[in-house]
């Protein structure tokens, strides 16, 4: 988990970072006939993404289970914290006081020990809503960071999640797109359906704008290594439709396995 988690703090931080302050000038994507502006094509993001460990072969006892979730959170919430600390400096967001006045700057949950921390953004860094949400339990844990940029750029959100239990490791990871491309509709050979209506060639418009801004070929490699980590176990698609059609196309939603090697990675 060690692996992981320094990853995913990297992961937060660069792409809040590169994909909400390198893109937060351009207002829209590009029109007919005009040449797409010239990008930060993810270049932290293209070192490939570290294996994880084996799993020893000799079962993992049910106390080392019960000690993953803390040493996670050990890990978890000192990265993220940094990683919005590093958001903050360079977008220059302010922390909001939502959580204090709701009670949810600090709070529990059963036998779990959680706190909030919100932010905003105002003007040209344009973003809506930024919260880092920790819960630490007994036997379980979970770290979220999202990032939701206002409407005056294309600029995707931002939804990273991790959920750490006794068995296994969730993680989630998404930018979702302002605009509606029918991502869902992608094949497993990564193309798309033949052209049935004129909304298709809308939303393959849609695809090819954000391809060509945000979800490039490096990003794509990188979520290729993600989502091809040993061990790693894709989810069930959602059956919730808002949830399916909001997603984009380089969601990671795996499980990856739990074990006293992999915190120590």
């Amino acid at each position: 988990i060690r692996g992981v988690m320094r990853g995913i703090a990297v992961l937060l931080a660069v792409a809040a970072i590169e994909l909400v302050s390198a893109f937060s000038g351009f207002s829209a994507l590009p029109r007919a006939g005009e040449p797409a502006p010239q990008l930060s094509r993810f270049p932290t993001l293209n070192a490939a993404t570290p294996p994880l460990p084996k799993s020893p072969r000799r079962a993992v006892t049910s106390s080392v289970k019960m000690q993953l979730a803390p040493a996670a959170a050990s890990i978890l919430g000192p990265a993220q914290a940094a990683s919005v600390e590093k958001i903050r400096q360079t977008l220059n967001m302010e922390q909001k006081d939502y959580p204090a006045t709701t009670g949810f700057d600090a709070f529990s949950v059963g036998d779990a020990q959680g706190t909030l921390t919100a932010f905003e953004a105002p003007g040209k860094s344009n973003v809506a809503w930024c919260s880092s949400l920790n819960i630490v339990g007994q036997s379980t844990c979970l770290s979220s960071l999202t990032t939701w940029c206002g409407p005056l750029a294309e600029v995707p959100h931002l939804v990273a999640r991790t959920y750490v239990a006794p068995d296994r490791v969730d993680l989630f990871i998404d930018f979702r797109p302002r605009a509606y491309a029918a991502y869902e509709t992608r094949l497993p050979d990564g193309n798309y359906p033949e052209p049935d209506s004129r909304e298709w060639f809308t939303q393959k418009a849609a695809r090819d704008g954000f391809a060509e801004l945000f979800f490039t070929p490096e990003a794509e490699a990188w979520h290729a290594g993600v989502v091809g980590a040993p061990g790693a176990q894709p989810k069930p698609r959602p059956t919730d439709q808002e949830d399916l059609l909001s997603r984009g196309p380089l969601t990671v939603d795996i499980s990856l396995p739990a074990s006293e090697a992999t915190v120590q990675f």
